[in-house]
């Protein structure tokens, strides 16, 4: 597009403020690292400074979501009318009338607060839909996760006695975060999304050369991802990075990638990523999603009991099936929303989840176009390679979320998702005016 026919570019104030609301709740998401040590059902039902931290940047993130939103009437009215954020809206709305049976009912109320936040949050981002702005968002998002990764990193190097924890598996020990709490499942969903960035920024085709640290990234970043021994986090890796290779056009690679990962399953190397893969479990605990099934069996007869409204969100997975103890949620998206918000809240969530899944998706289509049909570096290209880049990034949180309950409530997942599905709209917004 010529310079004269550019829309005019937002200041770099305005950019910040716009992406402030969604920075706050990732810092909120880490106040527990303040709680440590603590019992985890005084953790909890205590007003202890965690928690009313959390609150506090909580609240101020809702607040300052809903000041840009109000003092920028039309456009948030016209953000607001997306399939995926009115489907999410409206399942929090559900978890908060479900507080009113629930039977710890501000618990199931703020969990449905945040999940709001989390969603005004993303509608304040695609209120200005500009390039710009789409460049400084995914470079928050981008930046998170790198500081999330650095601090796993430097806790492991800093702190080892607590950094790695022992295994049952092939390697005798699991790495988890030891300057942020961060237990090894999720350090594996880092660690992966960090090397899917990374392969990405590889497979661009507009890169000027291969830097070495690019290079370096990579093996640091699997060389984490492996040692968090977090399975459906390195599965998620595995399959973005073939999605990565479609969406670039690079079928040799796919196929040269391919015969390697054959071979050393088939050449002398079965035995040890059968090991690996089990983790020193029995098969029927590895055939059990490490005993998922069997909590998730319990929580299909409870939600029985009450199928249309549910028992009340987080609040029916934490206290009525966990008891309250240091697990928090059912570690499973699906059975979570079903038994807390019933098949109502299911409705507007997998409404809202489907129509997010379809955004990026039909985004990282049109990137692929762009990036195929032009042989120059342009502006649109590099906004592109976002668009695509966040696709192969929301599909291993995806596949994270089968075994976790990371879409179903407010969580670094369920954040890193609605930005990416707000940064998906605002491409669009942007190729299209173009």
């Amino acid at each position: 597009m010529p310079p004269s026919h550019r829309p005019p570019t937002d200041s770099s104030l305005r950019r910040a403020i716009h992406a402030a609301p969604w920075a706050l709740l990732v810092v909120a998401q880490f106040t527990f690292a303040l709680r440590a040590g603590e019992n985890p059902r005084s953790a909890t039902d205590s007003l202890n400074f965690a928690n009313f931290l959390r609150i506090f940047l909580v609240s101020s993130s809702l607040t300052w979501s809903s000041l840009i939103l109000l003092l920028n009437a039309k456009s948030s009215f016209l953000s607001l009318l997306r399939i995926c954020f009115l489907g999410f809206l409206f399942y929090a709305v559900t978890g908060t009338i479900s507080g009113s049976y629930a039977s710890h009912p501000f618990y199931a109320i703020w969990k449905s607060i945040e999940l709001a936040a989390s969603i005004l949050a993303a509608i304040t981002a695609v209120s200005i839909p500009t390039e710009d702005h789409l460049v400084t968002f995914n470079e928050v998002v981008i930046g998170v996760l790198y500081l999330l990764f650095f601090s796993v990193c430097l806790g492991a190097i800093v702190f080892p006695q607590r950094a790695f924890i022992p295994s049952r598996g092939i390697f005798s020990y699991m790495l988890q975060g030891a300057i942020l709490p961060i237990n090894p499942n999720s350090v594996g969903l880092i660690a992966a999304l960090v090397a899917i960035h990374t392969f990405s920024s590889l497979l661009n085709p507009f890169r000027m050369n291969t830097k070495i640290s690019t290079l370096l990234r990579l093996f640091f970043a699997l060389i984490i991802l492996i040692l968090s021994q977090s399975r459906t986090s390195l599965i998620g890796f595995s399959v973005a990075s073939i999605l990565l290779m479609l969406l670039y056009k690079r079928m040799f690679l796919l196929i040269l990638c391919s015969i390697i990962g054959f071979s050393l399953f088939f050449l002398g190397y079965y035995d040890f990523i059968v090991a690996f893969v089990m983790r020193g479990q029995s098969r029927d605990l590895f055939l059990s999603f490490s005993g998922r099934t069997y909590m998730w069996k319990t929580a299909w007869t409870y939600f029985l009991k009450s199928p249309f409204i549910g028992h009340g969100l987080a609040s029916a997975g934490r206290f009525d099936l966990l008891g309250g103890g240091p697990a928090s949620t059912l570690h499973g998206t699906f059975v979570e929303v079903a038994v807390g918000t019933g098949i109502v809240g299911f409705s507007f969530w997998i409404i809202a989840l489907v129509a997010g899944c379809v955004a990026i998706l039909k985004a990282s289509m049109m990137a692929r176009q762009i990036i195929l049909n032009n042989p120059n570096p342009t502006s649109s290209q590099r906004i592109s390679i976002i668009a695509i880049q966040n696709c192969a990034l929301a599909m291993a949180i995806g596949i994270r979320s089968l075994t976790s309950s990371d879409l179903a409530l407010y969580s670094l997942g369920f954040l890193m998702f609605i930005a990416f599905v707000a940064q998906a709209h605002i491409y669009c917004t942007v190729v299209k005016s173009s």
